[in-house]
């Protein structure tokens, strides 16, 4: 799970990128290196292409984009391709949903 910005305690937007590694939950939440473009609150998506893209809530006119190996540590990097190859192999429908 990735989080792009969002709002703090005060209600103020932030910049801040945090993820959290599903396979070792007891770690938490860490805080990546990067930050956002600026502060605000985003919609994400990750393509195929292993780009991230991030859209600010109710603003259209701004796109970023950044590959996703640059906002997560190389370790879970690996351990999401390696996850990646694994579904590919036994899931028909994962093959299917990701083609659509």
């Amino acid at each position: 799970i990735i989080t792009f910005g969002g709002r703090d305690d005060t209600n103020e937007c932030i910049d801040n990128i945090y993820y959290l590694d599903l396979l070792n939950k007891k770690d938490g939440w860490k805080e990546s290196k990067l930050k956002c473009p600026k502060a605000s609150t985003y919609n994400a998506l990750l393509m195929n292409d292993n780009m991230v893209h991030i859209v600010p809530f109710y603003v259209h006119i701004d796109h970023f984009s950044i590959p996703i190996k640059k906002l997560l540590p190389n370790k879970l990097i690996e351990q999401i391709n390696l996850d990646i190859d694994i579904e590919e192999n036994i899931n028909e429908f994962g093959l299917e949903y990701k083609e659509m």
